[in-house]
């Protein structure tokens, strides 16, 4: 039964990001309390690339924090798998006067040199943020020592909608939490020693930790690529 349910919300995600593309910020702002884009932004509060840097977002969905990119002055280049998805951020992105390079590929196989980028963003990804073969292409296309910040958790810890964020979260696989504080280094590190694990394995190395935001916080995984 567990596995049946797990099939039903891989495909409800799938839908959501690719025929239901249009629906995305919708329904991430409703099952967040309205607290998604502060959750997503804080991937940008945990790097800082040099003057000219090229920035990697995976993931780039509906081309939002793109924009928060550009107005940052940062050169970047978004990859995203789903066409829809990439439909809706040129146009974002050709309203708001903004000019990148987006890719449609998969996370597996990115189509970018070797050591090539200079900081990696991702907010919320799918399953495959725990493949060995993905991390392996986030460490193939980082420069030695680059910076990562990938946005895998958000937690309301304030105001009525909070349980119900954390039902959904809970029923879709991604974890119950349901706090009315910020939860300490060591519980972080425990509750995410798995996913630190898989990134590790590729000689990526980071660690959680929770950035506030208006009515909760997210937990980034945040680090640099192996120097060499």
């Amino acid at each position: 039964m567990l596995g049946l349910w797990r099939q039903v919300v891989r495909l409800g995600f799938h839908l959501l990001y690719h025929q239901f593309a249009w629906m995305y910020d919708a329904v991430a702002w409703i099952v967040s309390g309205g607290e998604w884009s502060a959750w997503r932004r804080t991937a940008l509060q945990c790097v800082n690339p040099p003057d000219d840097a090229l920035v990697l977002e995976v993931g780039f969905g509906t081309g939002a924090l793109h924009v928060e990119m550009a107005a940052r002055g940062w050169r970047m280049i978004g990859l995203d798998r789903s066409r829809a998805m990439a439909r809706i951020t040129r146009s974002r992105l050709s309203r708001a006067g903004v000019t990148t390079s987006l890719i449609t590929a998969s996370a597996v196989a990115i189509p970018l040199g070797a050591s090539t980028v200079d900081a990696i963003v991702c907010t919320f990804p799918s399953d495959y943020i725990v493949d060995a073969a993905a991390l392996g292409e986030f460490r193939r296309a980082l420069k030695p020592g680059a910076e990562i910040a990938v946005v895998v958790h958000g937690v309301l810890t304030r105001g009525m909608w909070r349980r119900v964020t954390d039902a959904l979260f809970r029923v879709t696989g991604q974890g119950s939490i349901v706090a009315d504080r910020v939860p300490s280094h060591d519980q972080l590190v425990t509750r995410y020693r798995r996913l630190t694990a898989a990134f590790r394995a590729a000689e990526l190395d980071v660690r959680p930790i929770p950035m506030t935001t208006p009515n909760g916080y997210a937990v980034v995984l945040t680090g640099r690529s192996a120097a060499k």
